[in-house]
């Protein structure tokens, strides 16, 4: 009797390993988790909401710029450089949307972004949707970064995202709710060598915006939280990338980021993850999916992983500027 209890635990437990197995390898091969990659985007998920966009002017700020205007969004485009964003919403409304706001700003200015935040919303009489996506990244050795770069590295990627999503809270609540969606990184899930800064503000990211979720849901403001974890897509997040000194650009791209993923594709993923109310999201290739799921279920082992292949990406990183 009791082998026969045994051998049926047994066979449960191999079953339920096999299925979570199984699972693992799906994500590796869809590129995204499985939630995010059965998320249905009606198309009209989006149409009259107002959502604001910060980092608008490049990258997977633009595309989903791009992606909203044509979903009948009343959009707010945010920004340091004008002539990028006027242009980009001059694509939108030729493509029939006439709703964009150009609202410059520099996001490490953080004590001018509740100001800035005001007048968002002061454009359509609120916010529906904040897109938290401003931000850039590191190539650099921790040794060799100035702590200047920690600190304008937080002020950007994190802080300007605290203070904006505070200035916005009461006018969302007021409205019955909202979505914020933050664009982490695989960086906010694992310590990536030659990115410690960009660590850093990553892991405070998520960390806050998964304490405010819960916050949020237990006051019931109606507020949603979608933090999104992409991997290398392709971009120009590696040129921007800094280096050992604020303002101090990389200047060339990286083979990660060239062999990235389409940028069309994972911005219809987050818009989907985020209108099906996913709480967090990742969208990754290969080695990067792995590292996120090692990191999440067996921190230690991906630790160690990372230890390993430090030498190698240091060595990476710097062969992909002598190539460049």
């Amino acid at each position: 009797m009791l082998e026969r209890g045994l051998a049926i635990i047994g066979g449960a437990c191999l079953t339920v390993a096999s299925l979570a197995l199984l699972k693992l390898l799906l994500m590796v091969r869809r590129c995204c988790d499985n939630v995010t990659a059965a998320a249905k985007l009606p198309e009209g998920a989006y149409n009259g909401k107002v959502v604001w966009i910060t980092g608008a002017s490049s990258g997977l700020g633009r595309e989903m710029s791009m992606q909203l205007g044509r979903m009948g969004a009343k959009l707010i485009l945010t920004a340091r450089t004008v002539d990028a964003l006027e242009q980009i919403a001059a694509d939108i409304k030729a493509e029939g949307n006439k709703d964009v706001f150009v609202l410059p700003a520099d996001m490490s200015l953080i004590e001018l972004l509740p100001a800035v935040a005001a007048k968002a919303v002061a454009v359509y009489g609120g916010i529906d949707v904040f897109v938290n996506n401003a931000g850039y990244t590191q190539r650099e050795l921790g040794a060799n970064t100035d702590f200047a770069v920690d600190v304008h590295m937080l002020n950007v990627n994190y802080l300007s995202g605290v203070c904006l999503t505070k200035a916005l809270l009461p006018s969302m609540t007021s409205r019955g709710g909202g979505r914020l969606i933050n664009i982490s990184s695989v960086a906010g899930k694992a310590g990536i060598p030659v990115r410690t800064a960009y660590c850093g503000a990553k892991h405070a990211m998520q960390g806050f915006f998964d304490a405010l979720r819960a916050e949020e849901f237990a006051r019931g403001s109606g507020i949603g939280v979608t933090n999104i974890c992409p991997g290398s897509v392709r971009t120009n997040v590696a040129r921007n990338a800094v280096k050992s000194k604020v303002g101090q650009l990389r200047g060339q791209s990286d083979t990660n980021i060239e062999a990235g993923l389409d940028p069309v594709w994972v911005c219809e993923r987050i818009l989907a993850a985020a209108h099906n109310d996913v709480d967090e999201s990742w969208i990754a290739a290969g080695k990067e999916m792995l590292i996120m799921l090692l990191a999440q279920y067996v921190p230690a082992t991906a630790k160690s992983m990372l230890r390993k292949r430090a030498k190698g990406m240091i060595a990476q990183t710097l062969a992909d500027v002598k190539m460049s």
